[in-house]
This record gives structure tokens, sequence and C-alpha cells, in this order.
């Protein structure tokens, strides 16, 4: 029997075949999956809506995640004209492939939780809607269900019927990664994940659809974006094994698409994930490489920003200097590129994160007043800006190294002033970066000048419980 994933929706089995010839079957007769849920439901009144059948064809049949049950098989065979199209699969098993367990004439109404949810190991995290429900609906989370599987069903229509490629296809995808790249701060990394994934899926599938030139230019520039979300998507769960990989591929899809912007961020975030696994030589060559692709302005910010982190691991404080100095000088420039500046959000770099930087680089090199310095500054250009504005990973992490600039100058008071927000951050959103700054703090008030200090002591536990208490993202089993 095929392995399956409990998720509370049903069961997730491999594709042992039969989603594969189902796809077929379909294709004979009808070019998407919307035109064949509507022939579907025409046939029994008592079958759920249009939109219910669209999700179950194109989200779970097709995707081989989740077999139909006996009374759909009947239906979709009757309308394919594919007799034996399920059972021909299922003849030499032992056991039949788990099924849909959703009846057939029951649960219009019904949609149960979110098919992703068993990837990331039952998460329950959820956007949180601010706007009011309708009476129409019984939760936020059914509300944002019903949104989400309409844009979805408007995008693939447009999409699709057209005989080739349009070009507002391409801008669909394009918007896509912009809305992943600025809404990244407000949305559970897990569902960034989710997204960006199928961003970078479905800009893959429509490359075999065009061989217009600049449309596959775009479309792999959009799947190198989609890749540089994920990149920091798993560097903020942790993963950052994961998130070179990810960072070399948008590397590849930038070289596809003649986009030097893009290779110059790929291989900034290469060097940027060198220099936390303790390779700063290795980040350092990254950095540079970008640096000869780089247009002037925020991308140059950004790359000469992470080698000052890096000369700081290095116990370089004049090149920590010079770093900082070039970051400032190229943030003066007046140049705007079409990634860093015009899609921007995960992908650009604010004004900010200069600072944080700076402040990290200096935490290494041991200099407090300096690191206090351009911690204050960042802490307080971001509290300048609204909430949904603020990138609370770099916020925080700014915060984090504050109080260590803070230890630095024998200041545990005004440290732990620092770490109250932190501490008071959700789980979802305690990201490696601040973790990682957290240990640091707690090497520092190892030093020998605070051995006898209770409140260190008591500094160290509250960032232990902090740091222990923190539960593992977790990334879907197959990738």
């Amino acid at each position: 029997m095929a392995d399956t994933t409990d998720t509370g929706d049903g069961e997730y089995v491999a594709d042992d075949g039969w989603a594969e010839r189902l796809r077929d079957a379909r294709m004979k007769r009808f070019r998407t999956t919307w035109q064949a849920a509507k022939a579907l439901g025409a046939l029994d009144p008592r079958l759920p809506s249009l939109r219910q059948l669209h999700r179950y064809w194109s989200q779970r049949w097709e995707t081989g995640k989740v077999r139909p049950n006996r009374t759909y098989r009947e239906l979709i065979e009757h309308l394919l004209d594919a007799p034996g199209l399920f059972t021909g699969e299922a003849a030499g098993s032992a056991e039949p492939a788990a099924e849909d367990t959703v009846p057939a004439a029951v649960g219009a109404g019904s949609s149960g939780s979110s098919g992703f949810a068993g990837h990331f190991g039952g998460s329950n995290w959820r956007i949180r809607p601010h706007s009011v429900v309708d009476d129409k609906y019984d939760s936020h989370a059914e509300l944002d269900r019903e949104v989400r599987m309409a844009t979805d069903e408007a995008a693939e229509h447009v999409t699709d019927s057209d005989t080739g490629l349009s070009e507002r296809a391409v801008e669909q995808l394009w918007d896509e990664v912009r809305r992943l790249a600025r809404g990244y701060n407000l949305r559970p990394l897990t569902d960034v994940f989710t997204d960006a994934r199928q961003a970078r899926n479905h800009a893959a599938r429509l490359v075999g659809r065009t061989h217009r030139p600049s449309q596959l230019a775009d479309l792999h520039a959009v799947a190198g974006g989609a890749c540089g979300v994920l990149a920091n998507a798993t560097f903020d769960m942790g993963y950052w094994d994961a998130a070179a990989r990810f960072a070399d591929s948008a590397f590849g899809y930038g070289e596809l698409a003649g986009h030097d912007s893009l290779r110059a961020w790929a291989l900034g975030m290469q060097g940027f994930v060198a220099h936390w696994q303790g390779r700063p030589n290795d980040a350092l060559r990254k950095l540079g490489e970008a640096l000869e692709l780089a247009p002037a302005g925020t991308a140059t910010v950004r790359l000469h920003s992470i080698a000052a982190r890096t000369r700081g691991q290095l116990s370089d404080p004049d090149g920590v200097d010079r770093a900082v100095r070039a970051a400032e000088e190229a943030r003066a420039v007046d140049s705007r590129d079409e990634l860093h500046d015009g899609i921007g959000g995960e992908l650009g770099y604010e004004p900010a994160r200069l600072h944080v930087s700076a402040a990290t680089g200096y935490v290494r090199l041991g200099n407090g007043p300096a690191a206090e310095e351009h911690a204050q500054r960042a802490v307080e250009m971001y509290e300048s800006l609204p909430v949904a504005d603020r990138a609370y990973y770099a916020e925080y992490g700014a915060r984090v190294d504050l109080a260590a600039a803070r230890v630095l100058r024998g200041d545990l008071s005004g440290a732990r002033h620092a770490l109250l927000t932190v501490f008071a951050l959700a789980p979802a959103q305690r990201v490696a970066g601040v973790l990682g700054r957290l240990d640091q703090v707690r090497q520092l008030l190892a030093a020998d000048i605070y051995r006898d200090s209770r409140e260190a002591r008591q500094l160290t536990n509250d960032i232990t419980d902090f740091t222990t208490t923190t539960p593992p993202h977790q990334l879907p089993s197959d990738d």
C-alpha cells in the first residue's frame, strides 16, 4: 500500500499512476480542470459546488494526493468515457490506494483543514485577516480559503483561456512574486514557503507553453524570484543548506534570464548563508562575485552590508569600517533596479538593514559603543514605520544586537530592557537569525567578568528558556 500521511482532509497518497492517467484522459476532453469540474457537477445535482469540485480536481485528484472515492470514480470514468481508469491502477496491488473520504453528496459547505497542513507537521498557523467575517462564513479560516480559492480559479481561467501564453499570465506571476516578497513579514513562514513553491512551479509549467524569448526570460526571472523567497523562508526556518540550494537555483534562473540583478542577489544570499554557517572566506568570495554583477544602489548596499558582518567574523576592524562606509556611499547613489527596488520587500534591502548588519559586525568585533550606535539607529528606524512595513526578523535581530552591545559595555539592565519585546515574540516569529544572535548574547554573558553576577545568570536562564521552548519550523517531508 502506498505510504500515507493523515492530514485531517482525507489521506495523502503517493501517485501510483492513476493521477497521470486521470490527467491524460481529462485533457482529451477538457483543456482545464475548471471545465472538467463544471461538467462533472452537471452530472449530479447532489454534488458539491463548482468551486469545491474544482478544488478536489485540481488540488487533490490530479496532483495524486487523494484518490476519489467510489462515487466520484464512477462519475469521472463515465464523464471521460474511460472505464477502468482507476481500477486498472489497483488491479496489480494487494490493497487499494487510500481514498478521498469526502462523500459525493455531502460536504458542499465543508472545507476541512488546509491541504498543506499535513506536510508541515500539522501546523495550525494561519493568516489572520483583519476584515470583519460575514455571517455567511463561520470563521476567518473559512473565509480565507474561499478567497484563496476564488483568486486561484480566476487566475487559472485567465491563463488557460488563451490558446498560447498571454502577457497577462506572465504579469500575474510577477504580481504573485511581488506579493510574496512585500508581504513576507506579515505571514507565517510555512504559508510563504507553500505559495512561493507554487509560483515557481507555475512559472516552470508555463515555460513549456511559449517560445518567445522575452516571455521565456520573464518566466525564468519569475521562477528565480520565487526561489529567492524560498531561500529566505528556509533560512529563517533554520534550513540553511536548503536556503543555499534555493539561492543556487535563483542564480541559475538568473543566468537563463540574463538577469544580472537576480544573479547578484542570489550570490549575495549564498554569501549570507555561508556567513551564518561559519565560512567567512567563502562568504566574501561570493560577495565579491556578486559585486561584479550588482547594479548601483540598493543591490550594492546589501552586498557591502553583508560583507561588514563577515569582516567582523574574521576579526577585521578595518574591513568592517570599510564595508560600512562602502554601504553608506552606495546608499547615497540615486539608482533603482527592477528587483531590489521595483519588487523590493524580501528581495530588496530597506535602509534600516544597513545598520542591522553594521551592528552585527561590530558585535563580532567586541566593539560595544559602535554596535550600540548602529543597533539603536536600526531600532529607531523600524519603530518609525507602520507595523505592516516592519520586517520583524530584522528589527528583532537589531534588538538582540542592541542587547549584545550593552552586555559588552557592562550594562546588563539595558541589555534586559532591549530583550523584553524579543522574549514576547510568538513561536512562529522566532526565526533563525534571532535565535542565533541570542546564542551570541548568552556566550557574552559567560565571560569571566560576569561569573559572579546574579543578573547575568538570570538573563542567561531567560535566553535559554526562550530558545529551548521554541518549536522547530517544519518543512514538507518531500523537500
